[in-house]
Order: C-alpha cells, then structure tokens, then sequence
C-alpha cells in the first residue's frame, strides 16, 4: 500500500517474522538501485489474443 519507511517494518508482512528479518538484515535497504529482475512471459501456444479480463 506504502512504501516501507524502516526496514524493521518487514517484520508486519505475513509470513516475514523475526527470524527472517534478523537472518536477512544485513542484506535489507529502502534505497539504492534495485536488483529485481522481471522477466517477461510469452503466451501459451494457442492464446494468443484472448482477454484475461472480459
């Protein structure tokens, strides 16, 4: 809904507890270049065209 003001508030993510956050912590920035990577699917042979949201 927001962006993250502090990344202590990872832990309020379902599924992201303490124990994750204190593994991960030295790895967490808010800022700085991103190192997503989006790859993007082709379509299923045969689907060409169609809606997904008629």
């Amino acid at each position: 809904k927001r962006p993250f003001g502090r990344v202590e508030e990872l832990v309020r993510v379902k599924g992201f507890g303490k124990k994750k956050f204190l593994k991960l912590r030295a790895h967490l920035a808010l800022s700085g270049p991103t190192t997503l990577k989006v790859e993007k699917v082709p379509p299923a042979p045969g689907r060409e065209g169609l809606a997904t949201n008629p």
